[in-house]
């Protein structure tokens, strides 16, 4: 998926710059997901490609676009157009629902 990408996205997290320890994490993720969902508005095709907490991918990624030691990568988006449409899966799991309380199942 990266390979033929017209274009990536390089999502990382400043430690220097999160509001607390470890919320440049949830920051990240919630910026990689608006980017999916914005790409997909606009017709292009993404995918999420973890980078962090793999260490190996996260040290790779760093070293290969020069990163600081405080700036660290969460994910690479790839986009572009898309050359066929896949079906979404059902992922659908009522066991796992609950309403208010862990002893009131959906």
């Amino acid at each position: 998926m990266l390979e033929t990408a017209s274009h990536a996205i390089l999502v990382c997290g400043d430690e220097h710059l999160q509001h607390d320890a470890g919320y440049w994490i949830a920051d990240c993720g919630a910026a990689t997901q608006n980017i999916l969902l914005a790409a997909r508005s606009l017709g292009l095709g993404s995918c999420w490609i973890g980078m962090y907490p793999r260490e190996s991918r996260m040290k790779a990624v760093g070293e290969l676009f020069n990163l600081p030691e405080h700036v660290k990568p969460f994910a690479l988006v790839s986009l572009g157009y898309p050359d066929e449409e896949k079906e979404t899966p059902e992922r659908f799991k009522p066991e796992r629902i609950y309403f208010n309380s862990w002893k009131n199942p959906y």
